[in-house]
């Protein structure tokens, strides 16, 4: 899966093409929308350091789409904040807003190195496994139990992470290239050559064997690059 292309703002917002109704007492409805959508996707940009786009889906939807940043919790947030406290929005404050989130296998890669590094990743997986058994389609007919739990685990903290593409340690920024290059960005691949120790140098620190197997999400202070909320 590909990220969108980070554009620092100011940019050119997305056009949307949509089919006008007529008001009488002003613009059309969904252009005017439209015009309002745009400058929330840019406030929305500005806020987050990252591009987001806000564009017209049908009936009463709206798409917000990012790549990565931001959690989907947290853009709900800022959209709610911005959507009941600014008077520049009153034709989108009745919409139906659809979020997506883009996730790149570079975020893949790097929050599973960091689960990795500490040691959690393997302990998961072998407590997740036992609840996926084999798949008989032909796509997948060789996939393992393993497999399986390693990329819902992975997901799960991409989902739950700040800026998931990020390396949370230095250390890890050399092994998620090399994760990258060797799989092919095939997070199957991925996940296999972490839990087989194949990628020489880089071994998992062990976990705390006082403790149950947990997987720790990592997490960064703050959603926005430099500065609390």
């Amino acid at each position: 899966m590909e990220s969108i292309p980070y554009l620092r703002p100011p940019f050119s917002p997305p056009m949307v093409a949509v089919r006008h109704t007529v008001d009488t007492e002003g613009d059309p409805p969904v252009a005017n929308r439209t015009r309002q959508a745009d400058r929330l996707a840019y406030d929305l940009s500005e806020q987050t350091d990252v591009r987001v786009e806000v564009s017209y889906l049908g009936g009463a939807e709206w798409e917000v789409r990012w790549p990565g940043g931001p959690t989907l919790a947290r853009m709900r947030e800022l959209v709610g904040h911005s959507l009941s406290t600014d008077t520049v929005y009153p034709g989108l404050r009745d919409r139906k807003l659809v979020y997506t989130r883009g996730e790149s296998d570079r975020a893949w890669a790097a929050r599973a190195v960091a689960a990795h590094r500490e040691g959690t990743l393997a302990p998961a997986v072998a407590e997740r496994a036992p609840l996926h058994g084999h798949s008989r389609t032909p796509m997948t007919r060789d996939w393992s139990p393993e497999d399986y739990a390693v990329l819902a685990i992975v997901e799960e903290i991409v989902q739950n992470t700040p800026f998931p593409d990020r390396a949370s340690h230095p250390d890890d920024e050399e092994l998620i290239e090399q994760l990258l290059k060797v799989a092919n960005g095939q997070r199957r691949e991925m996940g296999r050559l972490l839990l087989s120790g194949n990628l020489h140098g880089h071994a998992a620190t062990p976990p705390d064997p006082s403790g149950p197997p947990s997987l720790r999400i990592v997490r960064d202070t703050d959603d926005r690059p430099g500065g609390a909320a």
